[in-house]
C-alpha cells in the first residue's frame, strides 16, 4: 500500500507539473508595469484610508472642540441676559415702596415687561403670596393666591430666586426669576417676579433659536437635574434628558468640556458649558453623521486633485517601466531569431541604457559570437579533409548544390597514377605527403579555381 501511495503520489504530482507547464507564461513589461502602476493605485488607497482615518478623528476632535468652545459662548450670553433681567427687577424693586398703590404696581409691571422683552409676564406678589398686579393683564390672576413651590420658596428666601421649570397657575412651562421688595424701613413687603415661557416665543427662543452654528447642531439649556428647560423641540422641554451619570457629573462638577452621549440609539458629540449664575449648563451637540458628511465633502473637494496625481504618476511609473523592460523584451526576442548572423546586428542596436540590461547584451552577444565561431569550425570540420585541408565529398555535394543555381561552373578531375605502389612501397605516411603536397600545388596553381574536394577511394586514395 505504501508503494501504491507513492506512486499515486508521484503521479499527482506530474500532472500538475503538467499544468503548469501548459500554462501560458506572462511578459515581462505588463508583469513590470502592473506591479508599477498596481503599487501606484495600492498605496494610494492605503494612504486615502489611512488620511480619511486620522482625518475622521480630527474632524471628531473639531467639532466637539467647537461645540464646547459654542456652548461657552452661548453660556455666557445666557447668563448675561439671566443677569440683566435680574438687575432689571431689583431696580423695579426699589422702585416699588409700597404695595397699597395698585396702579403703581401696574405701571411699574408693564415697564418690566415692556423695557426690554426679557418676560412674557411680570407679578408683583405680596409677602402672602397674593398676586397685587400683573403684566399683561389677560394673566386674570390678581388676587390669586400662589401655592406654587417657587413663590413660597421666594417668600421663605426673600433674596433674588431663579426657579427650575415648572407650570404656572395659568398653564405656561415656565422658569420665574423674583427679587425681593422691601419698604422704607426695610420690612419684607413681598417679591416682584418675572417668568420666561419655555414651550413659547421668549427670551430663550429669541437668542438661542438663531445661533450662527452648523444646521445639523442642536443647543439645548438642562438643569443640573437633568431636564431640559430650553430646546427647539418643545416636546423635549420639562423632561429629563437622557445622559449618563458620568456625563450628569461632568455637568455639575465643571465649567466646560466635552464628550459623546447616546440618545435614541444615536450618537452625538457633545460640548457643554455651565452657566454661572445659575444651576443650567448649555449643551451644544452634533449628530456623528456630520462627521462623515463633512469627510464625504472633503473627499469630493480633494478628489480631483488626487485623481490628477495618481494618473499622472501611473503614466509616469507605465513610461519607467515599459522603458525598463523593453530592452530585456528585445533581448528575449533576439534569442528566438532563426538567423543567428542577423540576430547579433539587432543586439547590438539595443539601447540597454541601465547596467543590468547592458551586461545581459554583452553576455548574450559573447554567447551568440562564440558560438557562430564554434559552428563554422564543425562546419568546416565536417566540409572538408582533415589532412589535406580540402573539401570532403559532403562538401563537394553542397558546392554541387549551390552552383545549380547560378549560371554553372567547369569541372576538372585529376587522378593520381599508381598511388597504391606509393603507399605499398614507401608507406602511406609517404602516401599522405603526396596528397598534401598535390593539394599544395593545385591551391598555388589555380588561386581563381576555388574550393575542389577530394575524394578518397577505396583501396586507395585519390583526389579529384
Amino acid at each position: 500500500m505504501r508503494a501504491r501511495d507513492v506512486m499515486v503520489n508521484v503521479e499527482f504530482f506530474n500532472y500538475i507539473e503538467c499544468i503548469f507547464m501548459r500554462i501560458k507564461k506572462p511578459h515581462l513589461r505588463p508583469i513590470v508595469i502592473t506591479l508599477s502602476v498596481g503599487g501606484i493605485l495600492l498605496t494610494s488607497i492605503f494612504l486615502i484610508v489611512v488620511i480619511m482615518v486620522f482625518k475622521r478623528e480630527n474632524i471628531e476632535k473639531d467639532l466637539l472642540d467647537a461645540n464646547s468652545s459654542y456652548a461657552m459662548k452661548m453660556s455666557d450670553v445666557m447668563s448675561n441676559y439671566i443677569e440683566i433681567a435680574q438687575r432689571e427687577l431689583a431696580y423695579g424693586a426699589k422702585k416699588i415702596e409700597s404695595t397699597n398703590d395698585i396702579d403703581s404696581l401696574k405701571n411699574e409691571a408693564d415697564r418690566l415687561r415692556l423695557q426690554s422683552g426679557m418676560f412674557n409676564s411680570v407679578l408683583v406678589v405680596s409677602d402672602g403670596a397674593v398676586v397685587l398686579a400683573t403684566s399683561p393683564e389677560s394673566l386674570g390672576l390678581v388676587g390669586v393666591h400662589l401655592n406654587s413651590s417657587a413663590s413660597k420658596l421666594a417668600i421663605e428666601a426673600k433674596k433674588p430666586f431663579i426657579s427650575a421649570p415648572y407650570k404656572s397657575a395659568s398653564g405656561n412651562l415656565i422658569i420665574f426669576l423674583s427679587h425681593p421688595i422691601y419698604d422704607k424701613n426695610s420690612n419684607y413687603i413681598g417679591y416682584v417676579g418675572g417668568s420666561i415661557y419655555l414651550k413659547e416665543q421668549s427670551l430663550f427662543s429669541d437668542v438661542l433659536s438663531r445661533h450662527f452654528f452648523k444646521s445639523d447642531t442642536e443647543i439645548s439649556i438642562v438643569s443640573d437635574d437633568g431636564n431640559v428647560i430650553f430646546n427647539n423641540d418643545n416636546s423635549a422641554v420639562g423632561r429629563p434628558m437622557v445622559m449618563d451619570d458620568n456625563l450628569k457629573s461632568k455637568l455639575t462638577s465643571s465649567e466646560r468640556g466635552e464628550g459623546i452621549f447616546f440618545s435614541s440609539g444615536n450618537k452625538y458629540l457633545l460640548g457643554y458649558a455651565h452657566m454661572k449664575n445659575t444651576a443650567w449648563s448649555v449643551l451644544v451637540y452634533s449628530h456623528a453623521d456630520s462627521v462623515t458628511t463633512i469627510l464625504i465633502t472633503y473627499a469630493k473637494s480633494v478628489l480631483v486633485l488626487l485623481i490628477v496625481i495618481v494618473i499622472t504618476f501611473s503614466l509616469f511609473s507605465y513610461f519607467i517601466a515599459s522603458r525598463i523592460s523593453i530592452p530585456l523584451e528585445k533581448l528575449a526576442i533576439s534569442t528566438n531569431a532563426k538567423d543567428i548572423g542577423g540576430s547579433l546586428v539587432d543586439i547590438k542596436g539595443i539601447n540597454a541604457w541601465y547596467v543590468e540590461a547592458d551586461r545581459l547584451k554583452k553576455a548574450l552577444f559573447t554567447h551568440i559570437k562564440i558560438m557562430i565561431e564554434r559552428v563554422d569550425s564543425l562546419n568546416e570540420v565536417a566540409l572538408k579533409d582533415p589532412l589535406t585541408g580540402v573539401n570532403n565529398r559532403l562538401g563537394f555535394s553542397n558546392k554541387i548544390q549551390n552552383h545549380k543555381q547560378g549560371s554553372g561552373a567547369s569541372v576538372i578531375a585529376i587522378d593520381v597514377d599508381f598511388f597504391k605502389k606509393i603507399n605499398d612501397n614507401f608507406g602511406h605516411g609517404v602516401g599522405d605527403e603526396v596528397l598534401v603536397t598535390l593539394a599544395q600545388v593545385i591551391n598555388c596553381g589555380f588561386p581563381g579555381l576555388g574550393r575542389f574536394p577530394q575524394s578518397r577511394g577505396q583501396p586507395e586514395r585519390k583526389p579529384e
